[in-house]
């Protein structure tokens, strides 16, 4: 994902969007776990699916680099997938000016849709945050000052009105699903009203139900820079199923510090 190239005066390595769309397709095309064992694609009478899945942007994306196209990302689709892609573009380019940019990049791979990039790149703002200045409630509400949408500010006061409010309950008056913007404003609730405490505030998200993963994709990784990786239990580091993920996030923050 990542290339030699001449960016900074103390960045050795940049994103590569080609790269990127070409790890993508190796790692969810046809010839992936991820293919589906039905020989067609799933619908929703086949549900729930046994083993891995691919979502609405991940097909259009292949359909679109398997023909050619040089915009592969698909359009109208306000979903918070850009949330997973932002905790290592962030540690890779906080305090760069080139971070927005990237973000809409990256974003954009995947969903050609100007909604889930404004979303994006206020997530990104968020984590920048927490790792350069400390995280809690004052870095939610920095977000209001911020060169951000209009709109996207005012989801952020709506979370923020929420703070006090359970997850759970908070996940059911906002959505549970991952489409934008109930899945941010479920993310910065309980960001806002986390108690400091990394497990519990992740167990409390993970435990509100509905399509969870978009939403603590956000929750976890500005917890994680508030924690570092101390404040994560060491058993549930062991259940990951890439056990190499530490050794990557060594190599990213080397990539940044060369």
């Amino acid at each position: 994902m990542v290339n030699q190239g001449n960016v900074g005066p103390t960045l050795a390595q940049r994103f590569n969007k080609d790269d990127y769309k070409k790890r993508l397709m190796d790692t969810f095309g046809p010839a992936s776990p991820y293919e589906p064992k039905l020989g067609r694609q799933p619908t929703r009478e086949d549900l729930p699916i046994d083993g891995p899945w691919r979502n609405g942007s991940i097909k259009e994306f292949i359909k679109n680099y398997q023909e050619g196209k040089e915009k592969t990302g698909k359009e109208k689709d306000a979903q918070a997938d850009g949330h997973s892609k932002v905790a290592p573009i962030v540690a890779l380019y906080a305090g760069r000016p080139e971070l927005r940019t990237v973000v809409e990049d990256i974003v954009r791979v995947t969903q050609d849709d100007n909604t889930p990039v404004e979303y994006a790149i206020a997530g990104a703002l968020l984590l920048e945050e927490y790792i350069l200045n400390g995280g809690g409630s004052s870095a939610v509400e920095k977000l209001l000052s911020m060169d951000i949408s209009d709109t996207v500010k005012e989801q952020v006061k709506i979370a923020l009105a929420a703070k006090d409010k359970p997850f759970r309950a908070a996940t059911k008056e906002f959505g549970s699903s991952c489409s934008l913007p109930g899945s941010f404003i479920c993310s910065i609730q309980s960001i806002g009203g986390a108690n400091g405490n990394y497990v519990d505030t992740m167990r409390q998200a993970l435990t509100s139900g509905g399509d969870n993963c978009s939403r603590n994709m956000l929750l976890g990784a500005c917890l994680g820079a508030q924690h570092g990786v101390d404040g994560i239990p060491e058993d549930w580091i062991k259940k990951m199923s890439r056990q190499d993920v530490v050794e990557l996030a060594n190599q990213l923050v080397a990539a940044r510090c060369s």
